[in-house]
């Protein structure tokens, strides 16, 4: 779930910009040797220059408190930075700010109203400068009263800069061709560090929504293509909110609901919803010139009220998170009476149907109304809203779609992703926190998603959907599995040269090589949430075939089980057991997952190859269970995977500061102390760097912190006197209803046979920001096989060729 804007930020939002129509309405953009001022969302009005021979203008920068505009002229003989009055509607006057010297280059302006400095981005000279503007007549020199706020070596190119008066930071990017970068300082160039630095190719164009703390940037590759981006200004929470071909961007702005930015090549205005809700932008205007800079002119900043309203969103969030697990525990204890004798299931995808096994022997096959299914192939399943998620290989239109497993029969299938040209769906997942879709395309060599939004939802391949990796030339990327609870996503690259096993974060960012020696055809992958344990199969040219595990890290790697004759296409991993399909032979097996399983159990044959095997959960996903001292939302959702570390004897000092040293599948980690962060607690923390005076700052913390503290104890104090008595009386009805099953389950208990357990109980939390719902699992039961154990396929001899034509 999302939490919703509290009544401040929307005051906030309303303060600063009026509703979105005044961003519209006022939008300012240096169009060759004249400024356009739009008024009404599509009337250009040109703003005559009182005194002032323009030659060719490029950044602007505005400053709200004294209506006064600020841009360069790239091509004029003496000044280098200008400023307009804007108080008039007719009479402009230009004053002369800063007099160019020599080489200077002014590419990206911005204004701090706060100190009132103007600040530039110089790419000619590789450095950031700025110059405080002490009176309305002000002139300086560019070598005489400029100060150089940051200097770079010959590999950087800077470009893009905007600054933020109320948490007095500086942004910019770095569009050098090695490693293009968004990086950020406070306002007084100190504690310089990289916000992103992945799958960047030549950010050029940046901006800032100072309510909403999220960056803008804008990226024109040389195919000709181009996409907008945002995150926060911390570099996380990063997603494209529109790609297109055709463009090359060199100007952006974003105010109120929409983005703002400049075509170069066809030389035209274009405004999209920021949320990247539009399905295509809107053209404002076309020029005789490229639209080389675009400023909003908007209201003065209440940074007051920006801070009250984070103060106000974070004790709702600490409300309502405690609101959520407190109700939750109590419904979910009441839910694991009900389901806590219920028997496990799968479900598979086999020929042209999906079949669900119920007792771990019997087959029942799932009528879909209105779908005439050609070959489901991938499957994935959400126990919160009991869906289950398959593609269709052969379906002429459909590419992805969706079922409720406990509708009555027959049951609805609703068309999800529509399939455009040659898309292919190799292995599905599921993540239940953001209610995000996630696949590989083998064909197209990419991983990618679509935000699951509501009932019906549907969407088109091409138009939807992201893309969050788009792999190297020679990659196939095949299985794929995701963790609600570190917010990780897995998959395996069975390219020829280098097959691989591979993470990253679930935005795409961080990504990383997990496994990457003695792997051959790593097929099929699954993931033991709790435990933290990767598991996958392998099929060998020889006709072996062995299944693998290690933690999540890619330590601690060991072989569960080696068989012959099979080719092994599909993975699934329970509490105790491993199933897999065997193409050859079209049958599913199972072994214990700890590897002590001498044989594997066959437990059934079919007239098609099982193209997918799912573990169908009755219950979401505890992550207060993996293995941690704490299942603090926050820790397991930040944590970060290293390679391991060594034993727990390595914990002595091994975190700095005081940190407290914790350990997590032979992991070491850090959990450190207020002002420090870092992997071993050895950075201090940016948020404890005053750009004011000491004795302010700790006053100014002092008074937050006692506010803070006061408004969550009212609200801890109301949810406990609630939430306690409540939680007591369904733990004394729960008890009174097992006693009484228990008192009469011996007349009705009947003689057993049963031989071994299949125990299936591993599924996905929903909850904002992966948050842990601590919820109690229900008893797990046994699903068990008669079956004489199947040695026929030993006689089949090698098949380790998968055919192309079924994936």
């Amino acid at each position: 779930m999302r939490f919703r804007k509290t009544g401040l930020i929307k005051i906030l939002v309303n303060k600063i910009s009026k509703t979105a129509d005044f961003f519209e309405k006022y939008l300012i953009i240096a169009v060759g040797d004249t400024l356009e001022l739009l008024s009404d969302g599509k009337t250009f009005q040109t703003l005559n220059l009182d005194s002032y021979n323009a030659s060719k203008l490029s950044a602007l920068a505005y400053d709200p408190a004294n209506r006064k505009l600020f841009f360069s002229d790239t091509r004029h003989r003496h000044g280098h930075i200008f400023s307009a009055d804007l108080n008039d509607e007719f009479y402009h006057p230009v004053a002369d700010i800063v007099e160019k010297k020599d080489n200077e280059t002014v590419g990206s302006l911005t204004y701090d109203p706060a100190d009132k400095t103007l600040l530039w981005m110089d790419g000619s000279n590789r450095s950031i400068r700025r110059v405080k503007i002490e009176h309305e007549t002000f002139h300086a020199e560019e070598k005489g009263d400029v100060e150089i706020l940051h200097s770079f070596d010959n590999s950087n190119k800077p470009s893009g800069l905007i600054c933020d008066p109320c948490t007095r930071m500086l942004y910019w990017t770095n569009v050098r061709e090695s490693r293009p970068t968004i990086e950020r300082s406070f306002i007084n160039g100190s504690h310089p560090k990289v916000l992103v630095e992945n799958d960047l190719f030549r950010p050029t164009a940046l901006d800032l929504d100072v309510p909403e703390q999220k960056l803008y940037w804008a990226q024109s590759l040389r195919n000709g293509s181009f996409y907008i981006e945002r995150s926060f200004v911390n570099g996380t929470g990063r997603e494209e909110i529109y790609r297109d071909v055709g463009q090359l961007i060199i100007s952006l702005a974003v105010g109120g609901d929409y983005v703002y930015w400049g075509d170069y090549t066809q030389k035209k205005l274009w405004s999209l919803r920021k949320d990247g809700s539009s399905s295509s932008p809107l053209t404002l205007g076309t020029f005789r010139n490229p639209p080389t800079s675009i400023v909003l002119r908007h209201q003065p900043l209440d940074c007051s009220l920006l801070e009250q309203a984070q103060t106000e969103q974070f004790i709702a969030r600490q409300s309502e998170t405690i609101t959520i697990v407190c109700l939750t525990m109590s419904s979910l204890i009441i839910i694991g009476v009900v389901v806590i004798f219920t028997i496990r299931n799968l479900i598979i995808a086999v020929g042209r149907h999906l079949e669900l096994l119920t007792d771990g022997s019997v087959y029942r096959r799932l009528t879909l109304n209105s779908y005439n299914a050609s070959k489901p192939s991938a499957l994935a399943y959400d126990a919160t809203s009991r869906k289950l998620y398959f593609s269709d290989l052969r379906h002429l239109h459909g590419h992805i779609f969706s079922v409720n497993v406990d509708e009555e029969v027959p049951h609805v299938v609703e068309d999800i992703v529509k399939k455009r040209s040659n898309e292919t769906v190799e292995s599905l997942a599921y993540d239940p926190v953001d209610k995000m879709l996630l696949w590989t395309d083998g064909f197209n060599r990419s991983i990618r998603r679509v935000q699951i939004g509501q009932d019906n939802f549907l969407t088109e391949e091409n138009n939807g959907v992201e893309v969050v990796h788009f792999l190297e030339y020679d990659a196939k990327p095949r299985g794929l599995v995701s963790d609600p609870c570190t917010r990780m996503l897995y998959w395996t690259n069975i390219h020829e040269a280098r097959p691989t096993i591979e993470r990253s974060f679930l935005n795409g960012s961080q990504r990383e090589i997990v496994i990457e020696t003695d792997l051959l055809l790593p097929n099929s992958l699954d993931l033991d949430v709790l435990e933290q344990k990767l598991y996958w199969v392998e099929s060998l040219p020889s006709g072996y075939f062995h299944i693998e595990r290690s933690f999540v890290n890619g330590t601690n790697r060991e072989e569960i089980y080696r068989g012959i004759g099979q080719f092994v296409i599909s993975l699934a991993v329970g509490d105790d057991y491993v199933y897999w399909s065997d193409y050859n032979h079209k049958k599913l097996w199972y072994v214990r997952k700890d590897g002590s399983s001498k044989r594997a159990i066959a437990i059934g044959t079919f007239r098609h190859p099982v193209m997918d095997v799912v573990v169908l959960h009755h219950h979401p996903m505890d992550c207060c269970l993996i293995p941690s001292t704490s299942c603090h939302p926050v820790d397991i959702v930040s944590k970060q995977m290293h390679s391991g570390r060594g034993n727990v004897d390595g914990c002595s000092d091994f975190c700095n500061n005081n940190g407290e040293c914790i350990v997590v599948n032979s992991d070491l980690r850090c959990r450190c102390s207020i002002g420090f962060s870092g992997d071993r607690c050895e950075l201090v923390d940016e948020q404890s760097v005053s750009w004011v005076d000491d004795d302010e700052l700790n006053e100014v913390n002092a008074s937050d912190v006692e506010l803070s503290l006061r408004q969550k104890s009212s609200v801890y104090e109301t949810i406990a006197k609630t939430c306690i008595p409540l939680t007591c009386l369904l733990l004394i009805a729960i008890a009174t209803v097992i006693r009484l099953r228990f008192l009469t389950g011996g007349k009705t208990q009947g003689p057993s046979n049963k031989e071994s357990s299949v125990v299936i109980m591993e599924d996905l939390a929903d909850n904002c920001n992966s948050l842990s719902m601590c919820e109690r699992p229900g008893t797990q039961q046994e699903v068990t096989t008669d079956l004489t154990i199947d040695v026929s396929w030993k006689k089949a001899g090698d098949c380790a060729t998968l055919l192309e034509n079924e994936f």
